[in-house]
């Protein structure tokens, strides 16, 4: 479940 957290995170720094 934390890894998905993670990933989610990811793509919101990936959105700059």
């Amino acid at each position: 479940m934390k890894d998905h957290q993670d990933e989610n995170e990811n793509k919101t720094h990936n959105l700059t």
